[in-house]
């Protein structure tokens, strides 16, 4: 069974996200905070889990997806909010959009008959 658009789009967003602020990541560590690292390589290894299960079919994946979407994009809004670089704060703000974006697809109808939903 192919998978709903919503749902590879979701899988995108989460992941390309992930995959930013990894980036953004490293490049804050090369260039003044050496500290930065390591919150998004966690973020970026519990998006791939959560990737990974939302690709699996997982029942419970939509629910996990979507805890770790609104929190991550609490994050990114927290970031965006901070005081910071002016790139680091549009990036932020832009991944949590992102993020919130995911979200809503994983939350359409389509979305849920892909993960096993009830069913007319």
């Amino acid at each position: 069974m192919t998978r709903p658009l919503e749902v590879r789009l979701a899988l995108a967003l989460l992941s390309g996200a992930a995959l930013v602020f990894l980036l953004e990541g490293l490049v804050l560590q090369l260039t003044s905070d050496p500290g930065f690292l390591r919150l998004p390589l966690v973020a970026t290894l519990l998006a791939a889990l959560v990737v990974g299960t939302l690709w699996a079919r997982w029942r419970l994946a939509r629910l996990a997806g979507g805890v770790f979407g609104v929190l991550v994009a609490v994050l990114h809004v927290m970031i965006a909010l901070s005081d910071q670089v002016w790139w680091l704060r549009v990036v932020s703000g832009l991944l949590a959009a992102a993020n919130v974006y995911a979200v809503v697809l994983l939350l359409t109808r389509p979305a849920d008959l892909h993960f096993g939903g009830p069913r007319d």
